[in-house]
């Protein structure tokens, strides 16, 4: 999926080796962030057995962001996707 690398990991060659050791614990239900497992929920979306996205949910809060999460909700689900068009 090229157009991905347009926004994501723009200099990284992924291996299946990348891919597992950044991904595992994701299916796992966690994703360390400071040495500190944090939530997280992370899914590839298939049609026909076919991979077709990607899809991770988790607490806004629990990781860094570039926009302060101001007068929001003390709870706060974050939810990222990417589609194969």
């Amino acid at each position: 999926m090229p157009h991905i690398k347009l926004w994501w990991d723009k200099d990284i060659e992924w291996s299946l080796e990348l891919i597992a050791q950044k991904y595992s614990s994701y299916v796992r239900g966690y994703k360390l962030e400071n040495n500190e497992p944090k939530n997280i929920h992370a899914y590839i979306i298939e049609a026909d057995r076919t991979p077709i996205g990607y899809i991770q949910i988790y607490n806004a809060y629990d990781f860094e962001r570039s926009d302060p999460l101001i007068n929001l909700p003390s709870k706060l689900t974050a939810l990222d996707y990417f589609f194969n068009a």
